[in-house]
């Protein structure tokens, strides 16, 4: 049956030619008839390429050899042109997202189809990194996600494909059709992986190099309206040549169709696709689950039981200690929950280190900055919680408790004079530790003493949302040392705490960046909360950037 549609399709595509004097380039069926959902009476769709198309672009609708044929001609130039800049809307390019069959020109619409889907590929991978730049090479994709995407896009823009795209991908017909849909997907991968972009890891898609061109999302919906816009344009002027009613008729039927149907009309979302690791596995990027299901479906944590649920810091910082207990044995989980800050906790702050310090006020933001923090730290071989799930949908953080006491406790016990001594060799590895940090290209962004645990000697910096690649290392050291300030009042202690810290800070660390926090941008910033005598103390101590110990 396929071989002789196949045949008639031939027959008609060259009379079609002979009709308009040209020659093809390339021919290929594809529709309800390859896809395998269509109707007795459904049209034969056929794809016609040809050189010098004296129409450019015009729907044929014929009877031929008892079978209806829908034909789209186009000339080969505004074909590609379609391909490479989206200049029809991808009304004739976004064929070869859904099976096909060549009947003239195999290897040009295989070639084409890769260098379509290539483009698909680094538009979203572009969108991702625009909106998640904190945990983009973090990403663990599957590749079916690039194809979703495009669909899921297209069909919430051009609502017409939609019902063809659900219906080839219904049940079913799934596992026929989403192999020949991934194959140029699969091309355009391995060709990115080749040009460094991306690489594969178990089967996934990991990106590697950042693109570098960050979009706006607003822009982004703007670029997918005027595709659409175009796409209705080019569909109605395609349909020219045949009654209006005839185009109208068919555009409208797929919705009517789609509306209709009993069956399940929604495409699969393509976030489901996107993973992000975690010591534990892959986190589904927008799977949500409670803290009692993420317990029981994390394998080490199966057979235990949520016995407590305590509140950890502030009223504004949303940390709950989990208590999980199994026969005896007794676990303990962090669960972070993400805010929007414009109110009140950090929008104030922004305000008063305007041009020193820059905050992250969104919750998904903040989140995604401690989460990759946490893993770089992890891969590093440095200090680190666990990271055991993170949940997008509800910015949530899920990581092992530390055990161990603040450094603000340790500190207390210092300045108080109940610990004359101890304090001062944790204070000297904060510094060491924060260098090591520092010396990766990462900085903190918010380590105050609050946000330091000391554990058996091992320092964990957490609470990193305000963290980053790159940013001010002078600034994590000047809010280390002179908001700790506050604490006390004596400045001779407080030369002994900046002493330790920065002796640490300078067995691996940059010079350079202890003596640029002697600066006044950094020292007003901290003049509301911690005593003159003890700034300037601190200052002092900063201007005279002790030499390095020798190891």
């Amino acid at each position: 049956m396929v071989d002789e549609m196949l045949e008639k399709a031939r027959i008609f595509s060259e009379e079609l030619a002979s009709r308009y004097g040209c020659r093809i380039a390339a021919a290929a069926l594809y529709g309800s008839r390859v896809a395998g959902y269509a109707k007795p009476s459904s049209d034969v769709d056929v794809l016609l390429i040809f050189e010098k198309h004296p129409k450019g672009l015009l729907y044929v609708y014929e009877e031929f050899g008892g079978l209806p044929f829908s034909v789209l001609t186009v000339d080969r130039r505004l074909f590609e042109y379609d391909l490479e800049k989206s200049a029809l809307g991808e009304f004739v390019a976004g064929r070869l997202l859904t099976p096909f069959i060549p009947i003239v020109g195999g290897d040009y619409l295989r070639g084409c189809s890769v260098r379509f889907k290539k483009k698909v590929v680094l538009e979203a991978l572009l969108n991702l990194e625009s909106e998640y730049p904190e945990v983009y090479t973090e990403f663990r994709i599957k590749p079916e996600y690039f194809l979703l995407e495009k669909l899921w896009r297209r069909a919430r823009m051009y609502p017409p494909v939609k019902y063809s795209y659900t219906r080839m991908l219904s049940e079913g017909l799934r596992d026929r059709n989403l192999p020949l849909m991934m194959e140029g997907f699969m091309e355009a991968l391995k060709q990115l992986e080749e040009e460094g972009v991306v690489r594969f890891e178990d089967g996934y898609v990991v990106p590697v190099k950042r693109l570098g061109r960050r979009t706006n999302k607003v822009l982004s919906v703007f670029k997918s309206i005027e595709r659409a816009t175009r796409a209705y344009i080019v569909h109605g002027y395609a349909g020219r040549s045949v009654s209006p009613m005839k185009v109208a008729w068919e555009f409208a039927s797929k919705i009517l169709r789609e509306t209709g149907s009993s069956e399940n009309m929604e495409l699969e979302r393509p976030e489901h696709y996107i993973y992000l690791p975690s010591e534990l596995g892959y986190s589904s990027l927008f799977e949500r689950l409670s803290p009692e299901k993420v317990v029981e479906t994390l394998e080490p944590f199966r057979g235990f039981k949520v016995v407590s649920v305590e509140k950890l810091g502030g009223v504004l910082n949303f940390v709950d200690l989990l208590t999980l207990r199994r026969n005896g044995e007794t676990r303990r989980i962090v669960v972070k929950r993400f805010k929007d800050w414009y109110g009140f906790k950090w929008f104030p702050l922004s305000i008063w280190t305007v041009g020193v310090q820059k905050f992250a006020l969104k919750g998904k933001t903040r989140m995604l900055r401690e989460y990759s923090a946490f893993m770089r730290l992890s891969r590093w071989g440095l200090p680190s919680p666990k990271v055991l799930h993170v949940d997008l949908a509800d910015k949530l953080l899920f990581t092992e408790y530390i055990e161990g006491r603040s450094f603000s406790d340790v500190l207390k016990r210092f300045f108080s004079g109940l610990e004359p001594e101890k304090p001062l060799e944790s204070c000297r590895l904060v510094g060491r530790t924060m260098a090591e940090i520092h010396n990766r290209g990462m900085t903190l962004g918010d380590p105050n003493p609050n946000n330091i645990r000391v554990s058996d000697g091992t320092i964990y910096f957490l609470d990193l949302e305000q963290s980053s690649m790159g940013g001010d290392r002078s600034w994590d050291l000047a809010e280390l040392l002179y908001f700790t300030g506050h604490m006390t009042i004596s400045h001779d202690k407080a030369e002994e705490f900046a002493l330790s810290i920065l002796e640490g800070y300078l067995e691996v660390g940059d010079p350079e960046t202890v003596r640029r926090v002697a600066e006044p941008k950094y020292l007003r910033v901290f003049t509301l909360v911690t005593p003159p005598n003890v700034l300037l103390a601190i200052n002092r101590v900063c201007k005279s950037a002790p030499t390095p110990r020798k190891l």
